[in-house]
C-alpha cells in the first residue's frame, strides 16, 4: 500500500499541479480581472493651510482626473464612480516644482484589496501666489423692464461696500463690483435680494469661487421708482416781432411733448413747461426761422427729463409771412389718392411734410384752423404704366381764399 503511494510521485505532483492550474483558469474565465477608467473624479484637498497659513492662496489648474481601475469582473460591475476618493495631500507638495502634488486614489467598497486603482494624470496641478485682501464700493445695476409709466430714481445697496480676498493676480483686475437686482415688472419702492457681480476692466466677468468675501446674511438692494408723464411745451411769443408787411404765422415745437420725471403726486399737478419770452426774443423777421432752444433751465424744480437726447434741446420753428398770405404743413401721408391704378406700389418723392402757401383777405386766414383731412389730393386718371409722375395737388380752400401757386408733387408707380 505504501508502495502504491510513493511510487510515480512525481508525476502525481504534476497532476496536482496541472490540476490547480486548470482551476485556476476556469475561476479566471468565469471572474477574470478587467480594467475600467472612471472620468471626472474629483481630487479632495487635505492640509491646505500649509500654503494658506502663510498668507498665500492657491488655485487648482487640473479640476478633474481619469482614474484607470482593475478587479474582478463581479465586482467591477458593481463599482460607481462615487466609489472612487482621489486625494492630494499638501503635505506631500513637490519642493522643487512648487506646483505638483501626489494624487492617492482607493476604492472604498467591497474588497478594497481586490482593487487596483491608478490616478491619470499622477499629479495634481495648482498655482501658489500671494493672498490679496481689498475692500471695494458696490454699485447697482439692473436688469429687466420697469412696468410702463416709471423709471428708476435713488438706489441704495446694504452693504455699500465689501472686502475681498483672492489670488493678486485676480484681485488686482477687478474694475468695478456690483450689486445686480432684477426689477422687471416693479412699479413701487422695493428691498430686492441681489446677485454680487465682478467684472474686470474689459468689462468681462470673473469667477467669483477663487475669492472670499463676505455680504452678512444677504445683499440687498433699496429702489425708490419715479412717474413719468408727457407735458407739452408752451412758448411766450411776445417777444417776437416782425417786420412791416409780415404777419406771423406760426410757432410750432418739435418735440411738442416731453417725458417728465418726478414723484408722483407733485407730477400729476404739472401741465406744461413753460417757456418764457425771453428765451425766444425775434426782431424784424421777414422769413421762417428756427431756434434751438435749451429747456432745462426751465423744467420746474424737483423734476427732469426722462430722455434728454429726446427732449433737450427743442427745435422752435417760428413761420413768418406776407400780410395776407398763410402757410400751412401738410403731411404727404394724407394725401388722398383718386383714380389709383390697381396692380401698382406707389410712393412719394417726398416724405414728412409739405407747404402748402395760400392767400387772401388776412380775416379769411386768420379764421383758417388748418386744411382738414381729405382737402389735399391728388388724381391718377389715366397713368396706366409704372414710371415717375410730376402731379399737381388738389387743395379744397375755403372762399376768398386760393393757392398762392400751383404745388406739385412727385409720384412713383412698380408694378406689384
Amino acid at each position: 500500500m505504501k508502495e502504491a503511494l510513493t511510487k510515480n510521485w512525481t508525476l502525481k505532483v504534476l497532476a496536482l499541479g496541472f490540476s490547480f492550474l486548470l482551476w485556476l483558469v476556469a475561476v479566471n474565465i468565469q471572474d477574470p480581472v478587467i480594467e475600467k477608467k472612471f472620468s471626472g473624479i474629483p481630487v479632495s484637498i487635505e492640509h491646505a493651510e500649509i500654503i494658506t497659513n502663510r498668507g498665500n492662496t492657491y488655485q487648482v489648474l487640473t479640476d478633474t482626473i481619469t482614474v484607470e481601475v482593475s478587479g474582478k469582473r463581479s465586482d467591477m460591475e458593481k463599482l460607481r464612480a462615487g466609489n472612487i476618493v482621489a486625494v492630494a495631500d499638501m503635505k506631500n507638495l513637490d519642493t522643487k516644482s512648487n506646483s505638483l502634488i501626489p494624487i492617492d486614489v482607493s476604492v472604498d467598497v467591497y474588497a478594497k484589496d481586490g482593487f487596483n486603482a491608478t490616478a491619470i494624470p499622477g499629479n495634481l496641478e495648482i498655482k501658489i501666489e500671494a493672498n490679496k485682501t481689498k475692500t471695494f464700493p458696490l454699485t447697482v445695476e439692473t436688469t429687466g423692464e420697469l412696468k410702463d409709466g416709471y423709471v428708476l430714481g435713488d438706489t441704495e445697496v446694504n452693504p455699500e461696500t465689501i472686502e475681498i480676498s483672492g489670488p493678486e493676480s485676480l484681485i488686482s483686475i477687478i474694475s468695478r463690483v456690483t450689486a445686480k437686482v432684477n426689477v422687471d415688472g416693479k412699479s413701487k419702492d422695493e428691498e430686492l435680494p441681489a446677485e454680487l457681480v465682478v467684472y474686470d476692466g474689459n468689462g468681462k466677468t470673473l469667477d467669483l469661487t477663487r475669492m472670499e468675501y463676505d455680504l452678512g446674511e444677504e445683499l440687498i438692494v433699496s429702489i425708490t421708482l419715479l412717474k413719468t408723464k408727457a407735458v407739452s411745451v408752451m412758448f411766450d411769443t411776445s417777444g417776437i416781432e416782425v417786420a412791416d408787411g409780415y404777419v406771423l404765422d406760426s410757432v410750432t415745437v418739435e418735440p411738442e411733448r416731453i417725458e417728465v420725471v418726478g414723484d408722483p403726486l407733485e407730477l400729476a399737478k404739472l401741465e406744461n413747461i413753460r417757456i418764457p419770452a425771453d428765451a425766444l426774443v425775434e426782431t424784424n423777421l421777414t422769413e421762417t426761422v428756427e431756434r434751438t432752444i435749451n429747456i432745462s433751465d426751465y423744467i420746474p424744480v424737483g423734476f427732469s427729463v426722462k430722455d434728454e437726447t429726446a427732449g433737450v434741446p427743442v427745435l422752435v420753428k417760428i413761420s413768418v409771412v406776407k400780410a395776407g398770405t398763410r402757410v400751412f404743413e401738410f403731411p404727404v401721408a394724407s394725401i388722398y389718392v383718386l383714380s389709383a391704378p390697381e396692380g401698382f406700389k406707389m410712393s412719394y418723392g417726398t416724405t414728412g411734410n409739405i407747404s402748402i402757401a395760400v392767400t387772401g383777405a388776412q380775416e379769411d386766414l386768420d379764421a383758417m384752423e388748418d386744411l382738414g383731412q381729405g382737402s389735399v389730393s391728388l388724381d391718377l386718371a389715366g397713368i396706366k404704366e409704372a414710371g415717375k409722375y410730376t402731379v399737381p395737388l388738389q387743395v379744397v380752400l375755403p372762399k376768398g381764399v386760393e393757392l398762392e401757386q400751383e404745388i406739385t408733387i412727385e409720384v412713383l408707380l412698380e408694378s406689384d
